[in-house]
């Protein structure tokens, strides 16, 4: 048994031997202690990996609820944003100089106007 171990040895030496081992300095550099240099060039050199499929589901959930938010919100010139304009149900429509009018809106108008 200790004849075949030899014999493995012997060949497993024959078979290695042109092999030289030419890693020592990388082998060294990561034996070392790292100084606060390397320590902070190691943590910015991290490589980022982002999953794609939950960031582009995040991406499409803010754009819908900034689409919807926006959506939600009255235009200026709606009737819930105006203070004290008529309900829809009560207001007139007027013609002046050719031009259709709210009778709330244009008399508005013209009271800013005058002073």
């Amino acid at each position: 048994m200790n004849d075949d171990r030899e014999e493995i040895r012997e060949r497993l030496a024959e078979e290695v031997a042109p092999l030289r081992f030419g890693g020592q300095d990388e082998v060294m550099r990561k034996a070392r202690q790292a100084g606060w240099r390397d320590r902070i060039s190691a943590f910015w050199n991290k490589e980022l990996i982002l999953p794609l499929q939950p960031l582009a589901l995040c991406v499409v959930v803010f754009v819908i609820a900034a689409a919807v938010w926006k959506l939600n919100e009255a235009p200026p010139g709606s009737p819930s944003t105006q203070s004290g304009t008529a309900p829809p149900a009560q207001r007139q429509l007027i013609e002046v100089g050719g031009n259709m009018y709210w009778k709330d809106l244009y008399d508005r108008a013209v009271k800013q106007h005058e002073h």
